[in-house]
């Protein structure tokens, strides 16, 4: 479904604030002829502010910075129309803000044809340069593109986009075939009103349980707290596929952990094509020692909940996606406590023993001041013994022992890595569960 079912989303959406729409360019008065593009983002998560006609085969591209937070730009997504068959183009991407960046190793954006499915640009079409020596964190993304098509529509985007309407009808088409063990809550209203799912999944014994104010083993995931970081959902995605299966390990999980998934934190801010920031300017991943309903909703919603339920919680996994580091990698928080020390690197060894894109060496604890805002910060405080984790996955690639290049990763392998974390979450945390209720 998601792959044809374009993100043009909600009912009566008029499109990212900020965003240009195709009947506001300006030469369509002079009736456009072939080749003079066309580019719309009045579709959500789209994010283009506006264009500049430099030639012919010339184009710069003006990204929209997450609004009333203008110093956080970097991600884009748009369409191109009435192109030529054969006509080159160079796009010059403005505004981006990251000085180190993976656009340096090569990444170039994901492209789709109105017939095809998303590919990334090869590195050799791309090219990473300072924009303005006097602007420090301004930096520009060129990058070539040869259209097949004249009747085509192209998209761009800086990576695999994942709409709030790509989640519902994965969520809809998941509770079809899990009947019993998955149940779907909102969790709150986003500050422009929409619901922000919360899953449980356990067998129903679990479930009956759990209503019953037992005091049951869990574990906690969430997702896409910053909009822009789009792999977090296709990991998340990869997870809740893993967890709602038939496979065994899936079964003996769902018999022995209650686990609860808010697969998209941030909605509204994914809704608008933000990057890193809610609709008020603030980056909810900073916000998590003092939230409140008013600027933060999402977030606080997430505290009430962990302080209030009976589960006890194992551990806390947030999805991230990175662009500066490749493969997947978590960061936890440092123990002091040996045995403590030793626990938290289960997951990670685990982990890594199954899928090859992830990185036992990126990963660290540490309890750094700057972090001290952030959901694994915060949530590990409120969960005592539980073990809280930041899991990053990078927009771009991995590398493998042996080799030294990149390798890009496709929508499918970060959905492979997600349904990887599930299966260590049952060789780590649901073989301790089961361990100890085997020694009652």
């Amino acid at each position: 479904l998601r792959s044809k079912a374009k993100s043009r989303s909600e009912q009566d959406f008029g499109g990212p604030v900020g965003c240009i729409k195709r009947l506001a360019l300006p030469w369509l008065d002079d009736d456009p002829k072939p080749g003079d593009l066309l580019f719309d983002a009045s579709f959500e998560s789209a994010n283009l502010g506006r264009v500049v006609r430099t030639s012919k085969f010339e184009w710069d591209i003006f990204i929209r910075a997450d609004i009333c937070s203008p110093k956080h730009a970097l991600w884009y997504y748009f369409t191109v129309t009435n192109a030529m068959a054969g006509q080159t183009v160079l796009f010059n991407v403005h505004g981006l803000c990251k000085t180190r960046s993976l656009l340096r190793d090569g990444m170039g954006p994901v492209v789709r044809t109105s017939a095809g499915q998303w590919q990334r640009m090869p590195a050799a079409n791309v090219f990473y340069h300072q924009d303005d020596p006097g602007e420090s964190k301004s930096y520009i993304a060129s990058f070539c593109y040869c259209f097949n098509d004249t009747n085509d529509m192209v998209e761009f985007a800086y990576c695999y986009p994942y709409s709030y309407t790509d989640l519902q009808l994965f969520l809809r088409s998941l509770a079809l075939q899990c009947t019993g063990f998955l149940r779907r809550q909102t969790l709150c209203q986003s500050i422009q009103g929409r619901d922000v799912p919360l899953l449980t999944i356990a067998s129903p014994a679990l479930l009956e349980r759990m209503d019953d104010n037992e005091t049951l083993p869990s574990v906690m995931i969430s997702a896409r707290i910053h909009p822009g970081e789009t792999p977090a959902s296709y990991l998340c995605e990869g997870v809740l596929r893993f967890l709602c299966s038939s496979d065994p390990a899936a079964v003996r999980l769902r018999n022995t952990l209650v686990i609860q998934v808010v697969p998209m934190l941030n909605v509204d801010g994914v809704v608008h094509g933000q990057y890193r920031c809610n609709m008020k300017g603030h980056d909810l991943n900073r916000c998590w020692r003092s939230p409140s309903v008013s600027a933060h909703p999402t977030i606080l919603a997430v505290k009430q909940h962990l302080s209030r339920t009976k589960l006890q919680t194992l551990a806390y996994v947030d999805l991230h996606a990175h662009s500066t580091n490749p493969s997947g990698f978590f960061y936890g928080n440092a123990a002091a406590d040996s045995h403590r020390a030793t626990a938290q690197w289960e997951l990670p060894n685990a982990l890594a023993r199954r899928n090859a894109s992830f990185s036992l060496a990126r990963t660290k604890f540490n309890n750094d001041r700057e972090k001290t805002g952030t959901g694994r910060r915060a949530v590990g405080s409120v969960i005592g013994s539980g073990h809280s984790f930041t899991f990053e996955v990078s927009f771009y690639g991995f590398t493998q022992e042996d080799h030294v290049e990149l390798t890009p990763f496709r929508q499918r392998d970060y959905i492979r890595l997600g349904v990887d974390l599930g299966r260590a979450l049952d060789d780590t945390y649901g073989q301790q569960s089961r361990e100890m209720q085997d020694s009652i």
